[in-house]
């Protein structure tokens, strides 16, 4: 077997499980410190071996790639990131033949049958913009994914956000640097009067070689609880992650330690959404050609960890009153800062969206731009992020509340799970 599995991506699942053995054992990468994480997974039965290559019992896809599995007698439907693989029975009690179905998964594995090992890559390749499986359609909250396709263009949340914000997101509209939020400020978000008289939307490039993207968004009828509930729940499955923004959301997966994490039922929501650890594998474009609406290159997986609000410069102090407040404030990479804050009248509340670039940390507990003048190379990420801001929380915020209400107190779990 050659060494494959080396060249996937950081984070990436790996499964083994050996001929003879109930249990697959899957390993990722740890997020914060050096090492690994693993833990074994136990099936219904055995690898086992015909005509020298490996069957498996149909809950291994289940159990292991939390695909959906549909056992129609003589022939079982496997569903798994927009793959649907018809197979029949390989053998008694459920037993199908691993290579064919991984095959057609588009999954990166291998056998080797000397040693009786099979190893794959849980997550599955996504190809951009896809119809959804039958076992997709059947879940209560797909009608929001084809709900936003079968919208008229210029009824969309989106489209109708882009059209009143674009003149704030275009080359010539770059605003002073004195009018928005550098990097270093962000404990103002926490002032009322900051965020009603002196926060700003638009983009900017900083003197100090950083630049900025601001976007509002207005949640009606949602919580900041409610907020913070999406960054666990939607990360579990792709649909979910696709429903929120359909035109550039394809594929999304938790690392095993992020899994392990959110089905963890002693984890408060806070620590479910926060830590370094909670690490989203996505797939996703920023780069949406506005007629056709498919991404205008293929994307890779990104890896993106959710940090601790004091990483990204709130105090310690700050944190304890966030609920009593109606604050939350989800922080992505070094860069990405969403602050909520529910409105005072009870109506919902305001989006504080942030993407900052050009910085790295200064060793200090603060930031600094790698440059000490305005860098234009910023400007084309930070357009394409502007545009990319404002259409997927404008389609979130139409949709949050409803799925919320009807998913937010069923326990965060995986499909199959």
């Amino acid at each position: 077997m050659t060494d494959w599995w080396n060249k996937l991506p950081r984070f990436t699942t790996l499964a083994t499980l050996e001929a003879g053995d109930v249990r697959c054992i899957l390993k990722g990468e740890r997020a914060v410190e050096a090492g690994m994480v693993e833990c074994a997974v136990r099936l219904s039965g055995p690898l086992r071996v015909r005509d020298g290559l490996p069957q498996v019992p149909v809950d291994f896809f289940t159990a292991v790639m939390h695909a959906y599995v549909t056992d129609e007698g003589d022939q079982i439907t496997i569903e798994r990131s927009g793959h649907i693989v018809r197979v029949c029975h390989g053998g008694p009690n459920g037993y199908v033949p691993a290579c064919e179905v991984l095959e057609q998964m588009d999954v990166d594995f291998g056998w080797d049958a000397g040693q009786g090992l099979l190893r794959m890559a849980v997550e599955t390749r996504c190809a951009g913009h896809r119809e959804l499986t039958p076992a997709e359609l059947a879940l209560p909250y797909a009608k929001y994914y084809t709900g936003y396709w079968d919208t008229p263009f210029h009824l969309r949340a989106d489209v109708r956000a882009w059209s009143e914000k674009a003149g704030k997101y275009q080359l010539s509209a770059m605003a002073e640097p004195s009018d928005l939020l550098h990097i270093r400020e962000v404990r103002r978000l926490l002032e009322p009067a900051f965020r009603r008289e002196g926060w700003h939307e638009g983009w900017t490039l900083f003197p100090d070689g950083t630049g900025v993207v601001c976007v509002k968004t207005y949640f009606p009828e949602t919580t900041s609880e409610m907020f913070q509930w999406w960054f666990a729940w939607h990360a579990l499955e792709d649909i979910r992650y696709m429903l929120w923004y359909p035109p550039a959301h394809y594929g999304i997966a938790p690392t095993l330690e992020y899994r392990r994490k959110l089905a963890d039922p002693t984890k408060t929501l806070f620590e479910k959404t926060h830590g370094g650890d909670a690490v989203h594998m996505v797939y996703e474009s920023t780069q949406i050609d506005a007629l056709s609406y498919v991404a205008a290159k293929a994307v890779p997986w990104h890896s993106i960890p959710f940090q601790d609000p004091q990483v990204r410069g709130f105090a310690k102090e700050d944190l304890a009153h966030f609920k009593q407040k109606g604050y939350a404030a989800i922080c992505g990479g070094q860069r990405m800062l969403h602050f909520f804050a529910e409105r005072e009248d009870g109506t919902g509340g305001d989006l504080y969206t942030h993407f900052w670039f050009g910085i790295h940390p200064d060793g200090r507990g603060s930031w600094q731009g790698r440059k000490n003048a305005p860098d234009s190379q910023l400007i084309p990420p930070i357009l394409n992020i502007a545009q990319h801001a404002v259409k997927e929380f404008a389609q979130l915020a139409q949709i949050l509340p409803q799925i919320y209400r009807e998913e937010g107190g069923k326990p965060i779990c995986a499909p199959g799970a």
